[in-house]
């Protein structure tokens, strides 16, 4: 199909312009790896907190219950956020760790496409 050769020939020059050598296509990814690793690390440290406060909230809730009171809606509805928001951290936790996997795929195609229109040149 002419639109995927044009395309490919798009790619091709940006890679040809982008990039002097293939080692550099390594830099760029261990950079870019670097980055999502310290967004992952972020979100790490704010799911600990995020489950340290949730375990207080059900230590309450579990007070409650034990002394057969009536647990509190507002209590029981910042549980509902703090489980909320462990999940939305482990989420995108999540969907930084398929971007680490799809940064490795590009770069390790980018540098065998490079390599291959270095070596027809």
């Amino acid at each position: 199909d002419l639109t995927q050769e044009a395309e490919q020939r798009r790619r091709d020059n940006a890679l040809i312009k982008s990039y002097t050598k293939p080692e550099e296509v390594d830099l760029l990814r261990d950079r870019a790896l670097e980055v999502l690793d310290g967004e992952i690390k972020s979100f790490g440290l704010q799911r600990k907190s995020a489950e340290n406060h949730l375990a207080r909230t059900n230590e309450r809730i579990a007070s409650f219950e034990q002394r057969k009171k009536p647990v509190p809606p507002d209590l029981l509805d910042e549980r509902k956020r703090g489980m909320d928001e462990v999940q939305r951290i482990n989420d995108y936790i999540k969907t930084k760790e398929q971007e680490k996997v799809t940064v490795r795929n590009k770069a390790a195609e980018d540098k065998k496409r490079l390599i291959e229109l270095k070596g027809s040149n």
